[in-house]
């Protein structure tokens, strides 16, 4: 359970070491390109838009056929 960078650290736990972690709470995920300076070679990549990675974040998850809830308020 995270929220921000500790989401996103959460995530990655549970992603390398299923094994331990089945679930995993995100609040605010930080799931956005930390690159700087901006890398011309990627424009379109929604750097730093925390709303557009989450989002994107729940569709990868649901087009790869994993079990998730997402709710954005």
């Amino acid at each position: 359970m995270g929220c921000s960078s500790g989401a996103a650290a959460a995530f990655t736990m549970a992603w390398f070491h299923p094994e331990w972690y089945h679930r995993v709470i995100s609040c605010s995920g930080t799931f956005v390109n930390q690159q700087w300076p901006f890398n011309p070679a990627n424009p379109g990549d929604a750097m730093h838009d925390w709303v557009t990675a989450n989002h994107e974040m729940a569709a990868a998850l649901g087009r790869k056929h994993y079990q998730y809830q997402y709710t954005f308020a």
